[in-house]
Protein backbone atom coordinates (compact mmCIF):
# COMPACT_ATOMS: atom_id res chain seq x y z
CA UNK A 1 0.00 0.00 0.00
CA UNK A 2 1.26 3.38 -0.75
CA UNK A 3 2.27 5.90 1.87
CA UNK A 4 0.07 8.66 2.82
CA UNK A 5 0.36 11.86 0.39
CA UNK A 6 1.20 14.06 3.33
CA UNK A 7 4.44 12.01 4.05
CA UNK A 8 5.24 11.90 0.26
CA UNK A 9 4.56 15.21 -0.19
CA UNK A 10 7.22 16.33 3.49
CA UNK A 11 9.48 14.37 2.30
CA UNK A 12 9.65 16.04 -1.28
CA UNK A 13 9.65 19.11 0.66
CA UNK A 14 12.59 18.46 2.47
CA UNK A 15 14.18 16.66 -0.39
CA UNK A 16 13.50 20.33 -1.98
CA UNK A 17 15.14 22.41 0.68
CA UNK A 18 18.01 20.41 0.73
CA UNK A 19 18.91 20.81 -3.00
CA UNK A 20 18.54 25.35 -3.37
CA UNK A 21 15.92 27.48 -2.94
CA UNK A 22 15.69 28.73 -6.76
CA UNK A 23 16.33 25.56 -8.66
CA UNK A 24 13.98 23.87 -10.54
CA UNK A 25 12.98 20.12 -9.49
CA UNK A 26 11.09 17.26 -10.22
CA UNK A 27 9.67 15.35 -7.98
CA UNK A 28 6.81 11.83 -8.43
CA UNK A 29 5.12 11.00 -5.38
CA UNK A 30 3.77 7.78 -6.28
CA UNK A 31 1.55 8.88 -8.91
CA UNK A 32 -0.42 11.02 -6.71
CA UNK A 33 -0.64 14.61 -5.71
CA UNK A 34 2.16 16.78 -6.69
CA UNK A 35 4.07 15.89 -10.04
CA UNK A 36 5.95 19.50 -10.73
CA UNK A 37 6.98 21.51 -8.10
CA UNK A 38 9.58 24.55 -9.07
CA UNK A 39 11.09 27.09 -7.16
CA UNK A 40 10.84 26.19 -3.70
CA UNK A 41 11.46 28.89 -1.59
CA UNK A 42 10.45 27.63 1.85
CA UNK A 43 7.29 30.09 3.10
CA UNK A 44 3.81 29.83 1.10
CA UNK A 45 2.71 33.20 1.06
CA UNK A 46 5.55 35.30 -0.86
CA UNK A 47 5.51 33.75 -4.00
CA UNK A 48 5.50 35.60 -7.18
CA UNK A 49 2.42 37.70 -8.49
CA UNK A 50 2.25 38.00 -12.46
CA UNK A 51 0.21 40.66 -13.74
CA UNK A 52 -1.50 38.02 -15.62
CA UNK A 53 -1.46 35.88 -13.00
CA UNK A 54 -4.64 34.68 -10.34
CA UNK A 55 -7.08 37.01 -9.47
CA UNK A 56 -9.99 37.38 -6.83
CA UNK A 57 -12.87 38.06 -6.36
CA UNK A 58 -13.67 41.67 -7.16
CA UNK A 59 -11.16 44.43 -5.91
CA UNK A 60 -9.52 41.87 -3.40
CA UNK A 61 -7.50 40.50 -5.75
CA UNK A 62 -5.33 43.32 -5.51
CA UNK A 63 -5.20 43.61 -1.99
CA UNK A 64 -3.34 41.02 -0.23
CA UNK A 65 -2.60 43.32 2.99
CA UNK A 66 0.89 42.45 3.78
CA UNK A 67 2.03 44.68 6.86
CA UNK A 68 5.64 43.50 6.26
CA UNK A 69 7.63 42.31 3.39
CA UNK A 70 11.02 41.96 1.87
CA UNK A 71 10.99 41.64 -2.04
CA UNK A 72 13.93 40.39 -3.93
CA UNK A 73 14.38 39.30 -7.47
CA UNK A 74 14.28 35.39 -9.04
CA UNK A 75 17.07 34.31 -11.47
CA UNK A 76 14.24 34.89 -14.49
CA UNK A 77 14.14 38.56 -13.48
CA UNK A 78 10.73 38.87 -11.72
CA UNK A 79 9.96 40.38 -8.43
CA UNK A 80 9.07 38.08 -5.26
CA UNK A 81 6.99 39.56 -2.06
CA UNK A 82 7.34 37.64 0.64
CA UNK A 83 6.60 38.16 4.53
CA UNK A 84 9.18 38.00 7.10
CA UNK A 85 9.66 35.21 9.68
CA UNK A 86 9.62 37.83 11.94
CA UNK A 87 8.73 36.27 15.85
CA UNK A 88 7.97 32.83 15.27
CA UNK A 89 8.24 30.27 17.71
CA UNK A 90 9.57 26.87 16.94
CA UNK A 91 7.43 23.72 17.59
CA UNK A 92 7.76 23.50 21.10
CA UNK A 93 6.98 27.14 21.85
CA UNK A 94 3.79 26.89 19.81
CA UNK A 95 2.35 24.17 21.57
CA UNK A 96 2.84 25.35 24.77
CA UNK A 97 1.54 28.91 23.78
CA UNK A 98 -1.56 27.31 22.61
CA UNK A 99 -1.97 25.48 25.52
CA UNK A 100 -1.72 28.02 27.91
CA UNK A 101 -3.72 30.56 25.47
CA UNK A 102 -6.69 27.83 25.89
CA UNK A 103 -6.69 28.53 29.80
CA UNK A 104 -7.43 32.11 29.06
CA UNK A 105 -8.58 32.61 25.63
CA UNK A 106 -12.02 31.01 24.86
CA UNK A 107 -12.30 32.10 21.53
CA UNK A 108 -12.07 29.74 19.13
CA UNK A 109 -12.16 31.01 14.74
CA UNK A 110 -12.02 28.63 12.50
CA UNK A 111 -11.73 29.08 8.43
CA UNK A 112 -13.45 26.71 6.73
CA UNK A 113 -12.27 26.47 3.11
CA UNK A 114 -15.15 25.03 0.38
CA UNK A 115 -14.36 21.41 0.16
CA UNK A 116 -11.81 20.80 2.77
CA UNK A 117 -14.18 19.24 5.17
CA UNK A 118 -15.36 22.36 7.06
CA UNK A 119 -19.00 21.01 7.35
CA UNK A 120 -18.27 17.65 9.26
CA UNK A 121 -16.17 19.87 11.53
CA UNK A 122 -19.02 21.84 12.32
CA UNK A 123 -19.87 18.76 14.35
CA UNK A 124 -16.93 18.40 16.32
CA UNK A 125 -17.05 22.13 17.09
CA UNK A 126 -20.27 22.07 18.47
CA UNK A 127 -18.61 19.69 21.31
CA UNK A 128 -16.07 22.09 22.05
CA UNK A 129 -18.24 25.55 21.66
CA UNK A 130 -19.41 25.42 25.38
CA UNK A 131 -21.14 28.99 25.15
CA UNK A 132 -21.81 30.34 22.17
CA UNK A 133 -21.34 28.56 18.01
CA UNK A 134 -21.45 30.85 15.37
CA UNK A 135 -21.68 29.66 11.56
CA UNK A 136 -20.46 32.43 9.50
CA UNK A 137 -21.50 31.92 5.93
CA UNK A 138 -22.60 35.72 5.14
CA UNK A 139 -19.79 35.84 2.48
CA UNK A 140 -20.79 36.20 -1.23
CA UNK A 141 -20.61 32.39 -2.54
CA UNK A 142 -20.86 30.71 0.44
CA UNK A 143 -21.70 26.98 0.81
CA UNK A 144 -23.51 27.08 4.46
CA UNK A 145 -25.72 29.14 6.13
CA UNK A 146 -25.29 31.43 8.80
CA UNK A 147 -27.00 30.55 12.26
CA UNK A 148 -25.69 31.17 15.91
CA UNK A 149 -26.35 28.76 19.07
CA UNK A 150 -26.08 29.53 22.45
CA UNK A 151 -25.56 26.59 24.71
CA UNK A 152 -26.87 24.61 21.95
CA UNK A 153 -29.74 26.61 21.33
CA UNK A 154 -30.39 28.59 18.09
CA UNK A 155 -30.95 32.16 18.42
CA UNK A 156 -32.79 34.53 15.80
CA UNK A 157 -30.84 37.95 14.26
CA UNK A 158 -29.53 40.12 14.77
CA UNK A 159 -26.34 37.63 15.99
CA UNK A 160 -24.13 41.28 16.67
CA UNK A 161 -24.51 41.81 20.35
CA UNK A 162 -24.08 38.32 21.07
CA UNK A 163 -20.76 38.08 19.47
CA UNK A 164 -19.38 41.39 20.91
CA UNK A 165 -19.89 40.05 24.08
CA UNK A 166 -17.84 36.67 23.14
CA UNK A 167 -14.46 37.12 25.17
CA UNK A 168 -16.52 38.32 28.54
CA UNK A 169 -18.00 34.79 28.76
CA UNK A 170 -16.23 32.01 30.95
CA UNK A 171 -16.72 29.15 28.70
CA UNK A 172 -15.56 27.92 24.57
CA UNK A 173 -16.60 30.20 21.65
CA UNK A 174 -16.43 29.50 18.38
CA UNK A 175 -16.96 31.42 15.00
CA UNK A 176 -16.70 29.03 12.01
CA UNK A 177 -17.49 29.78 8.13
CA UNK A 178 -16.52 30.91 4.77
CA UNK A 179 -14.38 33.87 5.74
CA UNK A 180 -10.69 35.42 5.62
CA UNK A 181 -8.87 35.39 8.57
CA UNK A 182 -8.59 39.27 8.92
CA UNK A 183 -12.82 39.42 9.10
CA UNK A 184 -11.91 39.08 12.79
CA UNK A 185 -8.17 39.00 13.61
CA UNK A 186 -8.76 42.96 14.66
CA UNK A 187 -11.83 41.80 16.80
CA UNK A 188 -10.45 38.95 18.50
CA UNK A 189 -6.51 39.71 17.76
CA UNK A 190 -6.41 36.88 20.96
CA UNK A 191 -8.38 33.97 19.36
CA UNK A 192 -7.11 30.34 18.49
CA UNK A 193 -7.33 30.02 14.83
CA UNK A 194 -7.70 26.58 13.10
CA UNK A 195 -8.04 25.53 9.55
CA UNK A 196 -7.70 22.34 7.34
CA UNK A 197 -6.05 21.85 4.12
CA UNK A 198 -6.35 19.33 1.10
CA UNK A 199 -4.39 18.60 -1.40
CA UNK A 200 -4.99 21.33 -4.13
CA UNK A 201 -6.23 19.19 -6.72
CA UNK A 202 -8.21 17.25 -5.08
CA UNK A 203 -10.16 20.32 -3.54
CA UNK A 204 -10.82 21.46 -7.34
CA UNK A 205 -12.01 18.25 -8.18
CA UNK A 206 -14.45 18.14 -5.08
CA UNK A 207 -15.68 21.25 -5.79
CA UNK A 208 -16.60 20.44 -9.52
CA UNK A 209 -18.26 17.17 -8.67
CA UNK A 210 -20.38 18.93 -5.87
CA UNK A 211 -21.35 21.10 -7.82
CA UNK A 212 -22.12 18.77 -10.39
CA UNK A 213 -25.11 17.43 -8.33
CA UNK A 214 -26.57 20.10 -6.70
CA UNK A 215 -28.87 22.79 -7.49
CA UNK A 216 -27.79 26.18 -6.37
CA UNK A 217 -30.10 28.29 -8.33
CA UNK A 218 -29.03 32.23 -8.13
CA UNK A 219 -25.45 31.64 -7.77
CA UNK A 220 -23.80 33.48 -10.82
CA UNK A 221 -20.95 31.10 -11.06
CA UNK A 222 -22.77 27.08 -10.77
CA UNK A 223 -25.16 28.49 -13.07
CA UNK A 224 -22.20 29.55 -15.48
CA UNK A 225 -20.05 25.85 -14.77
CA UNK A 226 -23.64 23.71 -14.70
CA UNK A 227 -25.53 25.57 -17.87
CA UNK A 228 -22.66 25.49 -20.09
CA UNK A 229 -21.33 21.95 -19.21
CA UNK A 230 -17.70 22.98 -18.28
CA UNK A 231 -15.10 20.30 -18.31
CA UNK A 232 -13.31 19.86 -14.75
CA UNK A 233 -9.95 21.21 -16.98
CA UNK A 234 -12.40 24.79 -18.10
CA UNK A 235 -13.62 24.68 -14.23
CA UNK A 236 -10.26 24.49 -13.03
CA UNK A 237 -9.36 27.69 -15.04
CA UNK A 238 -11.83 29.87 -13.80
CA UNK A 239 -10.41 32.59 -11.22
CA UNK A 240 -12.72 32.02 -8.49
CA UNK A 241 -11.09 28.24 -8.21
CA UNK A 242 -7.90 29.00 -8.61
CA UNK A 243 -5.17 29.47 -5.62
CA UNK A 244 -7.99 29.47 -3.24
CA UNK A 245 -5.74 28.67 -0.11
CA UNK A 246 -3.47 31.77 -1.11
CA UNK A 247 -6.21 34.21 -1.15
CA UNK A 248 -8.21 33.70 1.71
CA UNK A 249 -5.10 33.12 3.87
CA UNK A 250 -3.05 36.72 3.00
CA UNK A 251 -1.26 37.75 4.74
CA UNK A 252 -1.50 35.25 7.01
CA UNK A 253 0.79 32.72 6.68
CA UNK A 254 0.28 28.76 8.05
CA UNK A 255 2.68 29.08 10.65
CA UNK A 256 0.24 31.54 12.36
CA UNK A 257 -2.50 29.23 12.97
CA UNK A 258 -2.62 26.94 16.40
CA UNK A 259 -3.94 24.13 14.23
CA UNK A 260 -3.72 22.83 10.42
CA UNK A 261 -5.84 19.85 9.14
CA UNK A 262 -5.18 17.55 6.95
CA UNK A 263 -7.85 16.21 5.01
CA UNK A 264 -6.03 13.16 3.60
CA UNK A 265 -4.75 12.04 7.42
CA UNK A 266 -8.69 12.91 9.07
CA UNK A 267 -8.48 10.60 12.01
CA UNK A 268 -5.19 11.95 12.91
CA UNK A 269 -5.97 15.57 12.47
CA UNK A 270 -8.54 15.11 14.97
CA UNK A 271 -6.67 13.77 17.39
CA UNK A 272 -4.52 16.85 16.89
CA UNK A 273 -6.89 19.22 17.35
CA UNK A 274 -8.40 17.64 20.38
CA UNK A 275 -5.36 17.26 22.32
CA UNK A 276 -4.33 20.91 21.37
CA UNK A 277 -7.27 22.86 21.59
CA UNK A 278 -9.88 20.70 23.38
CA UNK A 279 -7.87 18.76 25.40
CA UNK A 280 -11.01 17.91 27.56
CA UNK A 281 -13.68 16.92 24.66
CA UNK A 282 -14.18 13.50 23.52
CA UNK A 283 -14.37 13.89 19.99
CA UNK A 284 -15.86 11.28 17.34
CA UNK A 285 -17.13 11.98 13.89
CA UNK A 286 -17.41 10.25 10.03
CA UNK A 287 -16.52 12.06 6.59
CA UNK A 288 -19.88 13.78 4.74
CA UNK A 289 -20.26 15.01 1.20
CA UNK A 290 -17.92 12.10 0.02
CA UNK A 291 -18.98 12.03 -3.63
CA UNK A 292 -20.57 8.60 -3.52
CA UNK A 293 -18.21 7.78 -7.08
CA UNK A 294 -14.75 7.85 -5.17
CA UNK A 295 -12.89 4.85 -3.56
CA UNK A 296 -10.52 6.22 -0.81
CA UNK A 297 -9.18 9.74 -0.06
CA UNK A 298 -8.23 10.46 -3.87
CA UNK A 299 -10.24 10.73 -6.89
CA UNK A 300 -9.03 8.84 -10.17
CA UNK A 301 -8.41 11.34 -12.27
CA UNK A 302 -4.88 11.03 -15.21
CA UNK A 303 -1.45 12.32 -14.46
CA UNK A 304 -2.01 14.70 -17.22
CA UNK A 305 -4.85 16.41 -15.90
CA UNK A 306 -3.79 16.53 -12.50
CA UNK A 307 -0.30 18.20 -13.98
CA UNK A 308 -2.61 20.90 -15.28
CA UNK A 309 -4.78 21.72 -12.04
CA UNK A 310 -1.38 21.86 -9.90
CA UNK A 311 0.33 24.24 -12.58
CA UNK A 312 -3.37 26.62 -12.11
CA UNK A 313 -2.84 26.21 -8.33
CA UNK A 314 0.62 26.76 -7.75
CA UNK A 315 0.69 28.96 -4.70
CA UNK A 316 -1.58 26.83 -3.06
CA UNK A 317 0.30 23.98 -3.71
CA UNK A 318 2.88 26.11 -1.92
CA UNK A 319 0.42 26.46 1.09
CA UNK A 320 -0.50 22.79 1.26
CA UNK A 321 3.36 21.73 1.23
CA UNK A 322 3.90 24.71 4.46
CA UNK A 323 0.85 23.36 6.06
CA UNK A 324 1.62 19.68 5.67
CA UNK A 325 4.74 20.23 7.33
CA UNK A 326 3.22 22.26 10.30
CA UNK A 327 0.67 19.82 10.73
CA UNK A 328 3.49 17.09 10.95
CA UNK A 329 5.61 18.85 13.27
CA UNK A 330 2.78 19.73 15.72
CA UNK A 331 2.01 15.72 15.17
CA UNK A 332 5.26 15.09 16.50
CA UNK A 333 5.41 17.31 19.41
CA UNK A 334 2.49 15.51 20.77
CA UNK A 335 3.22 12.98 20.17
CA UNK A 336 0.94 11.09 17.47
Amino acid sequence: MHEHLPLLLNKGSSLLREIGHFARHFARFAGLGLVWIRAWPGTFSGRPVDKGGITGRGKDSNRLGYSTVKQGALPDGRRRTQPLREGLSDVSGIAGRISDRSKHQNVIISIHIPKTGGTTFVEVLRKCAEEVLYLDYSQEGGLGSTALFRRGKRLKPPFESVIDDLETLQGRSVIHGHFAPKKYSGRFPNAIYVTWLRDPAERVMSHYLYWQRSYLPGDPLWEQVVGQKLSLEQFAQLAFARDVYFRWFSPLGVERFDFIGIMEEYDRSLELFRRLICPDTQLDSTLRNRNPNRQGNFYDMGPELRRKILELNQRDAYVYLDGVRRFRSLCAHVGI
